[in-house]
């Protein structure tokens, strides 16, 4: 039998639970099918500066984390209600709203169960030349100049990139809002949004 933690509920319980700014209010819901586990993780990226909420970020380290509470909203026995329920209450709370809220998206993602791409766990036989089709050879100019173009979307994350997505779908905020909040320029978001990348015009390669 688990034994409980400091939030309630013990290591195999699913729910809903939040992140709660004591000074202001603001809250972050989100959901889990180990509550203590996604709840700790969430501390881990915060305190690293790695958290995929920037507005949630940007607060916990203007504040301090001595002004966030963690806790547990509600225990959920069926996982197939869990996204209903965590909407439910980021609706309630207009968790959403950067008046009320430190959610970047208004809808309850689907990630639940997410597993890493296939190969990810590879990667240090793939950089030392095991399985790299492009081992042992270089770039070309032109090459370098679309990396060189598209290096700044790297920063975000995959999470981040779905996200922005997802909140210009509901045309709830426009692109420089979007470019504010994620710490990027209009431009960039403009080319997440169109799955574009930008075009290599009047292109002269260096001799």
């Amino acid at each position: 039998m688990p034994k409980p933690s400091i939030y309630g509920v013990n290591s195999r319980e699913s729910g809903i639970y939040m992140i709660k700014n004591i000074n202001d209010g603001k809250l972050y819901v989100g959901s889990a099918k180990r509550l203590v586990e996604r709840i700790s993780n969430h501390k881990y990226h915060l305190k690293r500066n790695k958290h995929h909420s920037i507005h949630l970020q940007n607060a916990w380290n203007k504040y301090g984390e001595n002004v966030f509470i963690f806790g547990v909203i509600c225990v959920v026995d069926d996982l197939t209600q869990l996204k209903i329920i965590e909407q439910s209450y980021i609706d309630k709370y207009r968790a959403y709203d950067a008046k009320y809220g430190y959610n970047i998206c208004p809808m309850a993602n689907n990630n639940l169960g997410s597993k890493h791409r296939r190969g990810v766990t590879d990667k240090s036989l793939r950089m030392s030349g095991m399985g790299n089709n492009f081992y042992g050879k270089k770039h070309s100019e032109e090459s370098k100049y679309y990396i060189g173009l598209n290096n700044h979307i790297r920063k975000l994350t995959p999470i981040q990139i779905d996200e922005i997505k997802k909140m210009w779908s509901l045309n709830l905020y426009s692109q420089e809002r979007l470019a504010e909040m994620f710490g990027v320029t209009q431009p960039h978001i403009s080319k997440i949004i169109n799955n574009k990348r930008r075009k290599l015009d009047n292109y002269v390669p260096t001799p």
